[in-house]
């Protein structure tokens, strides 16, 4: 529940906390994945999910911890009943989109976002 309410608003009905999960060393927190889905009827689990989070501590990474927590969240996910797994990622976050693409994401489109500056009064 305290990382939950850092991540996901839970009344939003669209954050998953039986398929998201959070990795510990002893009592400290190292990884954690945060599952989202579009709202669906109560007591179902739609087609696609989202993985809107996943993190590892800085000390933590290069040790497979990511590759081993994207495993137990897809299947996590598979035993709930989803089909497909949706992430995104920054284009500019080169070690995550090869995470992904050696995890057996599949590139889906990219896009890119633009920002002006809006004057004051």
């Amino acid at each position: 529940d305290a990382w939950r309410q850092h991540f996901a608003n839970p009344d939003d009905g669209e954050f998953l906390p039986e398929i998201s999960l959070i990795v510990y060393d002893k009592d400290q927190p190292v990884a954690y994945t945060v599952c989202h889905a579009d709202s669906t009827p109560a007591g179902t689990m739609p087609e696609d999910v989202w993985i809107s989070q996943l993190g590892v501590c800085p000390e933590w990474r290069r040790r497979g911890i990511a590759i081993a927590l994207l495993a137990e969240t897809h299947l996590q996910m598979a035993l709930s009943g989803v089909q497909r797994c949706v992430i995104s990622v920054n284009v500019d976050n080169p070690s995550a989109r090869q995470l992904y693409i050696n995890t057996g994401y599949q590139l889906l489109k990219r896009f890119t976002l633009y920002r002006k500056e809006l004057p004051a009064d």
